[in-house]
């Protein structure tokens, strides 16, 4: 998977200074998974290969796939994303609203702390994550017993 050694390749103490100077970009994501896939055609003796992204994945994918169209046979997206914006700012207001009608103050005064996306600061999507997953997590309906 790429980027998965971005974090492994920093100093043994990293700084905000670093992460600033050093972004993981969804470009540089791209890049090093276009690289990764020439290696694998070459590794596998291939002349192409399938690639399959799914929910964020997708928009990785995607970049690759109209980057380099001759290294893959197909792209396959799964749980596409279409409009992130959009649906960020659809699914803030979706979570708003249940954490509201659940009384959940704390999540409301997150929220409202953090405002509706989108968000310079990775740490308010965090914040806004962990409240979506909360309620996900309430409000799924387990698989049933086979």
């Amino acid at each position: 998977m790429p980027g998965r050694t971005f974090g492994r390749n920093a100093p043994a103490e990293v700084h905000e200074d670093y992460w600033t100077e050093n972004p993981l970009t969804v470009e540089q994501m791209t890049a090093d998974a276009i690289e990764l896939s020439e290696y694998l055609i070459k590794h596998l003796g291939k002349q192409k290969v399938i690639l399959l992204g799914t929910s964020w994945g997708s928009v990785l994918g995607t970049k690759m796939a109209l980057k380099r169209p001759d290294l893959f046979y197909a792209y396959i997206g799964h749980s596409q994303v279409v409009n992130f914006s959009e649906n960020f700012i659809y699914t803030y207001h979706k979570v708003c609203k249940m954490a509201m009608n659940a009384g959940d103050k704390e999540s409301v005064a997150k929220l409202e702390s953090i405002g509706t996306p989108p968000y310079d600061d990775a740490k308010n999507a965090g914040q806004l994550f962990r409240i979506i997953k909360k309620y996900e997590r309430e409000n799924s309906i387990p698989a049933p017993d086979s």
